[in-house]
């Protein structure tokens, strides 16, 4: 059974109401209990890393997810964080060079609507993501509306569509009979460089 860690950072899937509408407050666990096949396909451990709105994520806070994959990166199979839509893109893209080069697939997603209400996109999405991080396939990746999106190509679509690429069709397609492939030639890299003080992940690509 696969070993998955599921990262969370906030956004609308982790929402609640509040005296001022919407936020983040739902903790990583509290997501997971809305995917009862956890513990039955594959295991899952959750981490808290941050309870962020997306627009409030900035790019300080990229190494910090960075290093938080990097840390547990021998320990587990896979990695899910959980993120808001605004900015989901830019985090993907940037992992997909801190990271560098990966044998293992970490894998973004969220949703349009807070995981807690009935007509929420959010278990689906998470569940997928869960499913996805279970496959060999390395890399960072975007998981919205049943698609898999290399992290350097996801932006933020219309609420129709969620997720979409400007640059490539998706690689995967997720229905109930199973996933289906739309890219081959994926390669198996070793684990990320070494973090240290001479070469951490935010040291790994520049924001201008």
């Amino acid at each position: 059974m696969k070993n998955i860690l599921l990262l969370a950072t906030g956004g609308t899937i982790a929402s609640v109401p509040g005296k001022d509408g919407l936020a983040p407050a739902m903790s990583a666990d509290a997501l997971l209990r809305y995917i009862p096949e956890h513990g039955r396909l594959y295991n899952v451990d959750c981490v808290e890393l941050m309870q962020l709105d997306s627009s409030s994520m900035q790019p300080e806070d990229w190494p910090r997810i960075a290093e938080a994959v990097y840390r547990a990166y021998d320990a587990y199979d896979g990695f899910v964080i959980t993120h808001g839509t605004d900015t989901m893109g830019y985090t993907a893209a940037a992992l997909s060079y801190m990271l560098r080069p990966l044998a293992k697939p970490v894998i973004l997603t969220g949703s349009q609507i807070p995981i807690g209400y009935e007509q929420s996109d959010g278990r689906k999405n998470l569940a997928d993501a869960l499913r996805f991080a279970c496959e060999s396939v390395p890399g960072v990746f975007v998981i919205f509306d049943g698609k898999a999106i290399r992290g350097p190509g996801p932006s933020n679509g219309e609420p129709a569509t969620g997720m979409r690429s400007a640059a490539s069709m998706p690689l995967m397609r997720h229905g109930s009979t199973g996933i289906w492939w739309f890219g081959t030639g994926f390669s198996r890299h070793r684990r990320p460089l070494p973090c240290s003080a001479s070469n951490p992940p935010s040291a790994r690509m520049s924001v201008s």
